[in-house]
């Protein structure tokens, strides 16, 4: 844990004297964890400097959100919509940070050991459903008011399991906004994590495991996607995600042989504790 809070020490110090990317940028050098980014053209980077946009990611793990913060410029009006299950962990960049409360859509058995792990360590306020549906009504009009202000909002469209659809949250962060014909969406896809990049944290480690790779779609006109309702909205923002991830998969890198190697003794090492616990 010592490592842990040395890292988060002086990561947030970084957040606070040198922006958010090029904290994370040291971070992934620090790690050994390669960045490999696609289609972050001139023109694209201009327009994620300074216009209004939506950003639209996938959200396979959890370290993915370093990676993303290294490829994207620095903006003193950047936001995030996250679990507020993170707040105050770097309270340099909390600031950037818009709360959702998701932790009741997810069962006991579909929570991973080291999300179980961090709520441990790391302890936030639990709302019932209800209570936490009204809260994101109120985030997600949040997060329309800084988009409607000429903002970078970055949203997951889902969490972990990419076969589902959209959260009709996307819908209406987009459809609630103004001046939608002055603001593009921009998606991403992020490819490279896993349930081992924790590992990373261990010295040369993250040699052995894949680089994080972020690919960035073309910027698109907001108003296209907007629909009657929010619902709507994010199944058309669905579509074209869907469609321009067909396009570029033939792009993203294999997993090594390293990787697979140090992924089977993980799975197996897993398969041993789970077993232990279970008949001991």
């Amino acid at each position: 844990m010592s490592v842990i809070s040395y890292l988060l020490r002086h990561t947030n110090q970084d957040v606070a004297s040198r922006g958010y990317t090029a904290a994370m940028k040291k971070v992934l050098t620090q790690t050994n964890s390669g960045l490999v980014i696609r289609g972050l053209t001139p023109s694209l980077q201009k327009i994620l400097s300074s216009r209004r946009v939506l950003l639209i990611s996938n959200h396979p793990n959890q370290a993915e959100v370093l990676a993303i913060l290294a490829a994207l410029p620095q903006r003193s009006d950047y936001y995030l919509v996250a679990n507020h299950k993170f707040f105050s962990i770097l309270s340099a960049i909390d600031h950037h940070l818009i709360p959702v409360y998701i932790d009741h859509q997810s069962t006991e058995k579909h929570v991973s050991w080291k999300l179980r792990l961090f709520k441990i360590f790391h302890r936030q306020t639990n709302f019932n459903k209800s209570i936490a549906h009204q809260k994101n009504i109120g985030s997600i009009a949040l997060a329309s008011q800084k988009l409607s202000a000429g903002a970078l909002v970055q949203i997951f469209s889902v969490i972990k399991d990419a076969t589902k659809e959209f959260s009709p949250g996307v819908g209406y962060l987009l459809k609630n906004s103004q001046s939608i014909s002055k603001t593009q969406v921009v998606m991403i896809h992020v490819a490279g994590t896993s349930d081992l990049d924790y590992l990373r944290l261990l010295p040369f480690l993250g040699k052995l495991l894949p680089p994080f790779e972020i690919t960035f779609s073309p910027a698109y006109t907001a108003s296209d996607f907007v629909a009657d309702t929010g619902r709507a909205t994010a199944n058309n923002l669905e579509i074209t995600y869907r469609a321009w991830f067909s396009s570029i998969n033939h792009l993203l890198t294999k997993p090594t042989p390293g990787f697979r190697a140090v992924n089977r003794s993980y799975l197996l090492f897993r398969t041993l504790i789970l077993w232990l616990f279970t008949t001991h």
